[in-house]
């Protein structure tokens, strides 16, 4: 089975699970980041909101020793840019557990989200070697990134990427996703065939990743070429219609002079910003 395969069949098992002991926050929890971790694959909305239901359940069910559960709820909260909510969420997680890196990194990128820098500064700068471990090094990067020092953030980002072409323990769409997160780096720093070789290398290892594909689609569109930049964009948005690629599309074939595939693409735009803001 490949990942996606091995996630369906998780879903169902814990889906089942949950059936049968309705008030098991244990598979709440799980079910929860699997949902999650669906969502980030395929970017629906629906799956977010479920993780986020299921998380806030099994703390319903048991608050204490569950940082899984507050860790998925802040992050389902996070992906909806409701950060005051995420960022009240992660200080419950780093109370409950005091002194865990990978919690405190997630609290300190909400805190730079929420524009707090000083406090994301105190909480970065506290976790000395600990910005290279694999979970906080993109979280670190972000940071250093933001207080101007691209050079460090480059160093955490290409670490972070190495280290996880190296691990046989995680799926491929994860480790795609150092791949994505290293090239929309460099891509923003103007490095844009670095930026492409990178995120092609991510795509080696997930063909259908519409991130990566939207990101390569923008490399694309950086340098002109927008013939690249339109087949890129609607392969991305075969896959999910993120409203930032299909105006990404619409805005390349109004350069080629293709009014018609421009406004259609626009008004795809509208209408999945509209179905993202409904509850």
């Amino acid at each position: 089975l490949g990942d996606a395969e091995r996630r369906e069949a998780d879903i169902a098992l814990y889906e089942s699970a949950l059936a049968q002991d309705p008030y098991s926050g244990t598979f709440r929890t799980r079910l929860a980041a699997l949902y999650m971790d669906r969502a980030r694959e395929t970017g629906l909305e629906g799956d977010v909101r479920r993780a986020e239901a299921l998380a806030r359940a099994s703390l319903v069910a048991r608050t204490q020793h569950n940082a899984a559960a507050f860790s998925t709820l802040a992050t389902t909260l996070l992906a909806q840019h409701r950060f005051v909510e995420a960022r009240d969420v992660a200080r419950q997680l780093v109370a409950g557990e005091p002194g865990v890196a990978a919690h405190e990194a997630l609290l300190g990128e909400i805190e730079l989200e929420i524009g707090d820098d000083a406090a994301a500064d105190r909480r970065f700068t506290a976790l000395g070697d600990s910005v290279r471990r694999l979970g906080i090094a993109p979280r670190a990067a972000r940071w250093e990134e933001v207080n101007g020092r691209p050079g460090t953030a480059r160093f955490l980002l290409e670490g972070a990427w190495g280290e996880a072409r190296t691990r046989d323990d995680l799926p491929r769409m994860q480790v795609a996703w150092f791949a994505l997160r290293l090239g929309d780096f460099e891509r923003r720093q103007g490095r844009h065939a670095t930026a492409e070789r990178i995120l092609r290398e991510g795509l080696a290892l997930a063909p259908a990743d519409h991130r990566l594909l939207a990101e390569l689609a923008r490399v694309a569109a950086d340098q002109g070429r927008w013939s690249d930049a339109i087949e890129l964009g609607e392969r991305a948005t075969a896959v999910t219609l993120d409203p930032g690629t299909l105006g990404l599309v619409s805005d390349a074939y109004a350069v080629v002079g293709d009014s018609a595939a421009s406004r259609r693409y626009a008004a795809a735009m509208e209408t999945a910003v509209l179905g993202q803001q409904l509850p």
